[in-house]
């Protein structure tokens, strides 16, 4: 599995998903790998992989499973699963 989102928010949605498993590389949205004291800690406690790189491309075969994650200069994460870690805030006036 891995996390896709922005600093702070992406971190949080990786300690959630580390229960289910260890390896949860966390591919930072905005190329910072500025986060809070807290989820840094967190961050080398557990050996969770944070990736500034910028995501090209998702990789996976013709049916639609997913394999792995392109990095911009070509490097390969493997992951079986994305999750998105994506603001919950309203984006128009309409509501």
């Amino acid at each position: 599995m891995a996390v896709y989102g922005r600093s702070d928010e992406a971190v949080e949605r990786a300690q959630e998903l580390y229960g289910w498993t260890k390896h949860v590389p966390v591919c930072l949205e905005d190329g910072s790998d500025r986060v809070n004291s807290k989820n840094a800690r967190w961050i080398a406690a557990s050996g969770c992989k944070v990736e500034t790189r910028p995501l090209k491309r998702l990789v996976g075969d013709s049916g639609g499973k997913l394999d792995a994650l392109e990095l911009d200069d070509g490097e390969r994460v493997r992951c079986d699963a994305l999750f998105l870690s994506a603001a919950l805030r309203q984006s128009c006036a309409l509501a």
